[in-house]
């Protein structure tokens, strides 16, 4: 099975998922894949990998997809910043904030863009990454806030705080995606 998927899956989601495969069929074999979202959807359409878990559901009629989670997305902040005491916080709220972002082409940017233009705005990108636990790195140094996923296994909170979103589309849809016919 060539199975793709995000950087942030291989900690927590693709073991389960490959355990589960190999409890079911014990000669099953796996080539792994890492990469953006887009990069995975695209592999797959072009026959280079079986499976792919990718998030959000990529528009692509060639593509079937099949949902496994929905994840919700918090908003990361330095320990020191002014809505660090905040509960939650609604996205309209981050319009004069400069953010630490995914860049193009993987999922959680996408929520980032999705949250933001939802609320009447464009973020404005200090940096871009291509791992969550950079985005957490770099908030945490202050480099700018971030949207991180609720409950990732892959991220470090050391100096940060996660602040949940209230907005309704502030989550990613994680789920698997094939080639139709195959």
């Amino acid at each position: 099975m060539r199975l793709g998927f995000l950087h942030s899956f291989g900690t927590w989601l693709v073991p389960r998922l490959i355990r589960r495969a190999r409890d079911a069929d014990p000669g099953i074999g796996f080539e792994l894949f890492q990469g953006a979202s887009l990069d995975v959807t695209s592999r797959v359409r072009r026959g280079e990998l079986d499976l792919g878990v990718v998030a959000p559901r990529p528009d692509d009629d060639q593509l079937a997809w099949r949902l496994l989670q929905r994840q919700r997305v918090q908003l990361a902040v330095p320990l020191d910043h002014p809505l660090a005491g905040e509960r939650t916080i609604w996205a309209e709220r981050l319009r004069d904030e400069t953010f630490v972002s995914m860049a193009h082409g993987f999922g959680i940017r996408h929520v980032l863009d999705e949250v933001c233009s939802a609320a009447g705005f464009t973020p404005t990108i200090a940096l871009e990454c291509q791992e969550l636990a950079t985005v957490a790195g770099l908030v945490s140094a202050g480099i700018g806030v971030g949207l991180l996923p609720d409950d990732d296994q892959t991220n470090s909170t050391d100096g940060i705080r996660l602040i949940p979103l209230r907005d309704n589309d502030a989550h990613r849809d994680i789920g698997i995606v094939w080639r139709r016919g195959a």
